[in-house]
């Protein structure tokens, strides 16, 4: 009911901002399990490397403000009581290896499925 109410607010203010009705998310909210840490670090690494879709963003998802990405390579600007990086971080040696496992997935779609 949460993701719901979320969905619902975003769907409202959208609309009234650009002047039009109807839904803006297909389908329901699906959940879907991750089964290892594997899984996570893939699914972090995705959603960090998103922006790279965006034709402004191609090549500089680091500096994308709208993503937790740079709090992750340089400094968490919202705190831990909102982000915690650590959890995935601390799977590798230092954020160079993680930025590095991020960029080796740019061409990973499996998430996108």
């Amino acid at each position: 009911q949460y993701i719901q109410k979320i969905q619902n607010g975003y769907t409202k203010y959208f609309n009234q901002k650009y002047g039009r009705g109807g839904h803006l998310f297909a389908g329901p909210y699906k959940l879907v399990p991750l089964n290892n840490s594997d899984e996570l670090l893939r699914l972090s690494a995705h959603l960090h490397k998103k922006p790279s879709v965006l034709p402004n963003w191609r090549g500089q998802v680091d500096n994308y403000p709208w993503s937790s990405y740079q709090d992750y390579l340089i400094k968490n600007r919202w705190g831990t009581a909102l982000l915690s990086p650590e959890p995935i971080l601390e799977k590798f040696i230092d954020v160079t290896e993680y930025k590095k496992f991020v960029e080796s997935l740019l061409t990973d779609n499996s998430f996108d499925k």
